[in-house]
């Protein structure tokens, strides 16, 4: 039987390849679906058993830099395509 926890892991797994396909295409919506996406991770990594300690260490220093190239991507004004 898959649980909640897992259902929420693939669906993070999903919504970050999805971001990974929209930064290839210059569009400006895969930030707020790697901001979804680091939500779904961090969600899994707390609880999932044991708990992914990797997980909660990288997905809040990946958020504060998908910011931050959100940011430089807005002062560039680059279209949403």
């Amino acid at each position: 039987m898959i649980n909640w926890v897992v259902i929420i892991g693939i669906c993070a797994a999903g919504l970050d390849l999805l971001g990974i396909w929209l930064v290839g295409n210059k569009n400006k919506l895969c930030f707020p679906i790697f901001w979804l996406c680091g939500i779904c991770w961090i969600i899994t990594a707390i609880f999932s058993d044991p708990v992914t300690i990797g997980l909660l260490i990288v997905v809040p220093i990946a958020t504060v830099i998908n910011i931050r190239n959100y940011i430089k991507w807005s002062k560039n004004d680059m279209p949403i395509i």
